[in-house]
């Protein structure tokens, strides 16, 4: 309350800093441990919408891990952007343009 007036505040998740989505690879480029090491290849498991700019990974263990997405990079991009495949993209699909 504010001079006797209730006031609401809308609360709104951060924007989106990176271009990564659910099923796609990514490379891990600062290591946290033996476990998660620099330079390997995870896929990201899930983004929670409250907190975009944090990545859940998952390793070919299933065991899944945290982190900042500026310690990643997108390698392959499989997951769907926007309700299209990226297998559907042209840049995917040059083997079928004529030369």
């Amino acid at each position: 309350m504010k001079d006797g007036v209730k006031h609401t505040i809308r609360r709104v998740p951060p924007p989106t800093l990176h271009e990564m989505w659910p099923q796609d690879i990514v490379e891990l480029k600062e290591g946290k441990n033996v476990d998660w090491e620099a330079g390997e290849d995870f896929t990201v498991r899930h983004i929670n919408p409250h907190h975009p700019n944090t990545i859940q990974l998952e390793n070919d263990d299933g065991a899944t891990t945290f982190v900042a997405y500026y310690d990643l990079e997108l390698k392959e991009a499989v997951g769907p952007r926007d309700g299209q495949s990226p297998k559907d993209t042209p840049q995917n699909n040059r083997y079928l343009t004529w030369p």
